[in-house]
């Protein structure tokens, strides 16, 4: 299937998530993937369920986004994941890195993204091509990325 019967598929089974999405980082920014359409967890530890999504970023963010790349492999893509962690205040970021993301692996993102509980929260967890996942966590100032135990 292409990017475009992808993108189609995504937006017909995930018509909520992409509402949400939008409304947290506007019109530039579209969800790719369907299995799943977000993941939901406590990823910053403060009890309230934050939410992250595989994107695409395709115009401008909106404001107050912050574009952070902790693969440090590359520059920052179109590609990567889009997260917004509740509270007061709401933070959005976009996590990229385009040689990460430039893998094949993420022209299809299905099942790429999950969460685990580990302490008071939850880790993102991000496929690799090696089969291995990667914890993802905020700390609260940046993301870190280590391997999964």
């Amino acid at each position: 299937m292409s990017l475009t019967g992808w993108l189609l598929l995504a937006a017909s089974v995930c018509d909520p998530d992409a509402a949400l999405l939008r409304a947290d980082f506007g019109d530039g920014v579209r969800l790719i993937g369907s299995e799943p359409c977000s993941v939901v967890g406590d990823f910053n530890g403060d009890g309230a369920s934050d939410r992250a999504w595989v994107v695409r970023v395709t115009g401008m963010l909106k404001a107050g986004v912050r574009a952070e790349n902790p693969w440090k492999l590359s520059g920052a893509g179109p590609v990567g994941l889009a997260v917004a962690l509740s509270g007061s205040p709401r933070r959005l970021y976009f996590l990229t890195d385009s040689d990460y993301f430039g893998s094949p692996m993420w022209g299809h993102p299905e099942g790429l993204i999950s969460a685990r509980r580990q302490g008071k929260g939850h880790v993102l967890l991000v496929a690799t091509e090696s089969g291995e996942d990667m914890r993802l966590s905020f700390d609260g100032k940046v993301w870190v990325l280590r391997p999964d135990q």
